[in-house]
């Protein structure tokens, strides 16, 4: 702020020519260190999404490294000219003469760069199509303070990335929405389409592509890690995204299907969730708390916090309704605990201090040998839906008993007399 007495606050219109100068580099020679470690990284994830009908531009590997030494460095010029034509007029004229003089690298002049080289180009076009989000870039004060955030919350969309050409085929005629029509049936049909209708073609290659894009990138063990080996989600891509974005003390809270608990696969999804894992909430969507969704559905909120050395959480399974949390964390402990359905016949929302189940690593390591197969690792054991802490001690005795009818290897006849 303006210590000045009598100055006026600044504007929007201000704030909005100084982020676009300052920042974005817009009609600036010089561009800003922002501007450019944006456009690189911007760059890495349009690699990705690069266009099908521009495979041509597609940079080999020395021309990936040419084009961001262009964006780094730029081209090494003596700085001769004046202040007025490589910075922006809202920055101080003494920050002016400083930088003038420590700058080493040359000009990077985005505007030109973009003009001349038509990858960069092709790049900066893929930006304002896809609006590419770099965290660490956009937040860097947020992580240089306070390493991450301190609280995130969120509902992640519970979608599969997959194809659906008849969807799509159907915004330029309805039958393909209307009519179940047979793999071939579409086939004939959308040649017909794209004869009848010729910017049906363009557009379905440009969305064909998109998608293909879309589940390489979500695939990818580079970009996604503990998710190798797992059906791919977009709500199982916004957990380790969220675990990156929490700082030291930060909190995660997410609202997502149990699919994590129980994938035979997600051992090491499981691993990194149960280290960071403080409370898991299970609930039965018999009450509608989301009407779009089917009454048997499951879903829980989870709670994350920094990565522990012993896994430690609490868990309550067959929730109905948000309230019976609070009601379970405030009751004494007396009286039984009541089933799925209360006396009345109606569901049991009533809380009690036993339906919150600790879980740490004796019990992971008691659900690893009921559950896995044999030698699953006990931060990697899928999660049962325990009603109540004294099933706890039930499933101890059994994992402790030494046959499983797997061992008795018992060969069944049916004689029909």
């Amino acid at each position: 702020p303006d210590a000045a007495p009598n100055r006026a606050p600044t504007t929007t219109s201000e704030k909005d020519q100084v982020w676009a100068r300052e920042m974005l580099s817009e009609k600036v020679k010089n561009a800003s260190p922002y501007r450019r470690l944006k456009l690189v990284m911007d760059y890495w994830c349009a690699l990705w999404f690069w266009p099908v009908t521009d495979s041509e531009k597609l940079p080999k590997r020395e021309e990936w490294w040419h084009d961001l030494e262009l964006l780094v460095h730029g081209e090494a010029q003596a700085g001769s000219e004046a202040a007025d034509e490589l910075f922006p007029e809202t920055l101080p004229q003494a920050r002016l003469n400083l930088d003038v003089e420590r700058d080493r690298h040359g000009h990077v002049n985005l505007d030109v760069l973009l003009k001349t080289n038509e990858r960069l180009r092709l790049v900066q076009f893929l930006v304002e199509q896809h609006k590419f989000l770099h965290w660490e870039l956009e937040f860097a004060d947020i992580f240089q303070q306070r390493g991450g955030f301190d609280l995130i919350l969120g509902n992640p969309p519970w979608i599969k990335v997959e194809w659906n050409e008849q969807s799509l085929l159907s915004d330029f005629d309805p039958k393909f929405a209307i009519r179940k029509l047979s793999a071939k049936e579409t086939t004939d049909s959308r040649a017909e389409l794209f004869t009848a209708i010729p910017a049906a073609k363009p557009e379905y290659i440009h969305e064909c592509a998109a998608q293909e894009a879309t589940q390489a990138f979500l695939n990818a063990q580079q970009n996604y890690p503990v998710l190798k080996g797992v059906q791919t989600n977009l709500y199982k891509c916004f957990m380790p995204v969220g675990w990156m974005l929490a700082g030291p003390c930060g909190v995660v809270g997410y609202l997502h299907p149990e699919g994590p608990y129980d994938d035979p696969k997600g051992g090491v999804l499981r691993e990194a969730m149960y280290a960071r894992l403080r409370a898991h909430f299970q609930f039965i969507n018999e009450t509608k708390l989301f009407a779009e969704v089917h009454n048997q559905t499951k879903f829980s909120i989870n709670l994350y916090g920094s990565p522990q050395l012993q896994p430690r959480f609490d868990q309550i399974a067959n929730l109905f309704t948000p309230a019976t949390v609070d009601a379970s964390f405030a009751h004494d402990g007396s009286g039984r605990v009541g089933g799925y359905k209360n006396d009345q016949g109606k569901w049991n929302t009533a809380g009690h201090a036993d339906r919150i189940v600790p879980v740490g690593e004796e019990q992971l390591l008691v659900f690893a040998q009921l559950y896995d197969e044999p030698g699953t690792l006990s931060r990697r054991a899928r999660l049962p839906a325990l009603h109540a802490g004294q099933l706890s001690s039930v499933l101890s005795k059994l994992a402790t008993y030494p046959r499983r009818l797997a061992d008795l290897a018992m060969e069944t006849r049916i004689e029909v007399s």
